[in-house]
């Protein structure tokens, strides 16, 4: 879901999210060069945006634990986009 004449940079090789399938904790490692505010958005899959957080990544990498705890059990997706840079993985929540 790109925002109306924006391109960005695919990153998706650059993000890990473990473990997938997941139990409601998500921990999200993203590295590479870019700095500052990283919007993450998880997705149900109609692309409803469930979940939505800023992060600040200072350096080469980010890392933070997503609680979807109260998600309900299905597929998620989850995108990060960092300057113009954007990366989605699929993730599964039991």
């Amino acid at each position: 879901i790109t925002p109306l004449g924006l391109e960005y940079q695919d990153i998706s090789n650059a993000l890990v999210l473990f473990p997938n399938p997941n139990q409601g904790k998500l921990n999200l490692y993203l590295e590479n060069s870019a700095i500052g505010e990283a919007q993450v958005r998880v997705l149900d899959f109609t692309g409803k945006t469930v979940m939505q957080t800023v992060l600040t990544k200072k350096g080469q990498v980010l890392e933070h634990q997503l609680s979807m705890e109260q998600l309900s059990g299905g597929l998620y997706m989850v995108e990060v986009i960092l300057d113009k840079q954007r990366a989605v993985k699929r993730v599964l929540k039991e």
